[in-house]
């Protein structure tokens, strides 16, 4: 939440100008994306929390990365 809600702010703040300075978007986009991730990642532990207190298991997902190479 506090990476999130700190990057949502700076986000709001960088697409709300008028100014459409590449480097300007290209921080912004970084900052967006950390924020759906801190988002994402905030709502999975959310429900991971609730579901163990129903005694429920949830699978785990994005335990590691695979990388592939063809």
């Amino acid at each position: 939440m506090v990476i999130a809600d700190n990057a949502a702010q700076l986000v709001n703040v960088i697409f709300a100008s008028d100014s459409f300075m590449g480097s300007r978007l290209a921080v912004g986009a970084v900052l967006f994306a950390f924020q759906i991730y801190g988002d994402f990642f905030g709502y999975s532990d959310i429900s991971i929390g609730v579901s163990k207190l129903f005694g429920i298991k949830l699978m785990t997902n994005f335990s590691y990365l695979i990388f592939l190479v063809t």
